[in-house]
């Protein structure tokens, strides 16, 4: 056997024997892991580089990250970065479905948590932030569920949106809604300073602007037909109208104010 190749033998197998009790290290002389890589990489550049030329329609994992030193414990992958943690990018003009980063969970009992964020310290601080770019079928956050006794999206604590909130379906209220209130009091509690009037449209209105329409605010009834007063019903359809039925109160017709009414 020629020489060179049996001290490039020994020196193997040496190797190999020492890595199975040994910390490796890459760039640094006193590893404190099994693999330790340290290095000055430029922003085109990366300290690990893992990549796959497989062409065909299995999934291939780069890098894959495996610990359960005992059931419910162990981290698969931890991440740090002075800007981004951890970051998934898709790049692909096949069609399906791309997903930059994936999270799913799955057991017997517990709680499982496909994806979790946490965020504090900041002038703002979002635990997870989606953002999408595009027309109809775009979704910043997307939440699915078929099941109707779970929800695709839930919210422990107040919940903002800076535009409309839509809902195909019905919107469901334990407790009370405010309008113009943080703090409503009742079913649904609305507080405004405008007026209900031929050209301003109160607190509530039922019916389109530009046609019959009927508008409240917090001591008026109103009704009007296209910028104009329009006749108002009470009971057209039938049934008495009872007025002061306690007898504590009067009606007035044709007057402002109640001191206007005759003893």
């Amino acid at each position: 056997m020629n020489k060179y190749i049996l001290i490039s033998f020994l020196l193997l197998t040496f190797f190999v024997r020492d890595l199975s009790a040994q910390d490796v290290g890459i760039g640094i002389l006193a590893p404190t892991s099994r693999l330790d890589i340290r290095g000055d990489a430029a922003s085109t550049q990366s300290i690990l580089n893992a990549q796959t030329t497989y062409v065909g329609s299995t999934n291939v994992i780069a890098i894959n990250g495996f610990s359960i030193p005992q059931s419910g414990y162990g981290i698969g992958g931890s991440f740090t970065g002075g800007g981004t943690g951890a970051q998934g990018v898709v790049n692909s003009t096949a069609t399906g479905t791309g997903i930059g980063l994936f999270g799913t969970a799955a057991g017997a009992g517990g709680n499982r948590i496909g994806v979790w964020g946490n965020s504090s310290g900041g002038t703002a601080n979002y635990g997870v932030f989606g953002s999408a770019t595009g027309g109809a079928g775009s979704y910043g956050v997307y939440g699915s569920n078929t099941n109707l006794a779970g929800y695709a999206g839930y919210f422990n604590g107040r919940g903002y949106f800076e535009e409309e909130l839509q809902a195909n379906k019905n919107l469901i209220v334990d407790l009370n809604v405010g309008i113009g209130t943080a703090t409503p009091t009742t079913k649904l509690n609305i507080i405004s300073n405008v007026d209900a009037s031929l050209t301003t449209n109160g607190f509530i209105q039922l019916g389109s602007t530009t046609s019959s329409n009927l508008i409240f605010d917090d001591n008026e009834i109103l009704a009007r037909n296209n910028g104009a007063g329009n006749d108002l019903f009470i009971q057209n359809d039938g049934g008495n109208v009872m007025m002061c039925a306690s007898e504590l109160g009067r009606v007035g017709i044709g007057i402002l104010a109640v001191n206007d009414l005759a003893n």
